[in-house]
């Protein structure tokens, strides 16, 4: 699945959309986004990564004296976000110095994990990076000025508060502080074909230990040639070692196959 993910490896807002430096009049205006400030691990210069599967940079703004550094892109294919919709990821990224911005060009895709730019001073004091984020495509040159004096995200879907679209991926972010704003974390398991790496795997009605195990005729006509198929001909209660399944639907570490449920904490994602 596309989630959509935080872009930096260690979050730390120092300010949210609500921040009275600089951030309040976004929120306020006839026009609005939910710009965030994130400095990292500390005060050190860090990535700023691609949050989905791909991104395309749309425009490029201020390299050199032309105004504050900011880099505008858009998914390439839809994302599954937080809030439990699917559509395209825009976004923008302020104040990465030139060195970074002359690294992009307008087109360039860029994949998932890849880094985009660095935190910068350009435009803002100390080392940090503004992020906004929004669904479906950038309209116009990608902002608006809001009657607050703000320029602020403009696309189809709307701005969005950031923990509305993203996941925290905790294999990549570490979560410093995320300055009272309520992150979901990614799903540990999503849909898609599992192979059981366990040598019996009980086949349940429910997700849940509490629910009753199947036994073989109760399994699906490919379940049970699977097992046969791998068990030397012989037939089990339950899905043995080898056996593929395709999971339609997830609840925590349990998902659904034809036959009922298995626990996916003793399969692979194939």
């Amino acid at each position: 699945m596309n989630y959509a993910t935080y872009p930096l490896k260690n979050m730390r807002i120092t300010q949210n959309y609500y921040g009275t430096t600089s951030h309040k009049p976004h929120t306020q205006g006839n026009y609005k986004d939910y710009p965030i400030d994130d400095g990292g691990k500390n005060t050190s210069k860090e990535g700023v990564y691609c949050p989905c599967d791909e991104i395309r940079i749309v425009r490029l703004y201020g390299e050199g004296n032309g105004g504050t550094n900011t880099i505008f892109f858009e998914s390439t294919s839809k994302c599954l976000f937080a809030d439990g919709t699917e559509d395209y990821l825009c976004g923008l990224i302020t104040h990465a110095n030139d060195a970074d911005l002359a690294k992009l060009k307008v087109d360039q895709r860029i994949k998932r994990g890849k880094l985009i730019c660095n935190e910068g001073t350009d435009g803002g004091v100390g080392m940090h990076t503004h992020l906004s984020f929004g669904k479906g495509e950038l309209l116009g040159n990608g902002w608006i000025r809001n009657n607050k004096g703000k320029y602020v995200l403009h696309c189809s879907g709307g701005a969005f508060k950031p923990e509305a679209l993203l996941f925290i991926d905790e294999s990549f972010t570490k979560v410093i502080s995320s300055k009272g704003l309520a992150f979901k974390e990614l799903p540990k398991y999503t849909k898609g074909i599992y192979k059981v790496t366990a040598s019996l795997l009980n086949v349940r009605t429910g997700a849940g230990t509490n629910y009753t195990k199947k036994v073989f005729s109760q399994l699906t006509p490919n379940a049970q040639m699977q097992i046969k198929k791998l068990n030397g001909g012989k037939s089990a209660n339950g899905l043995v070692k080898g056996c593929t399944c395709t999971v339609s639907a997830v609840k925590g570490n349990w998902g659904k196959i034809p036959s009922g449920w298995i626990c996916l904490d003793y399969c692979e994602k194939v």
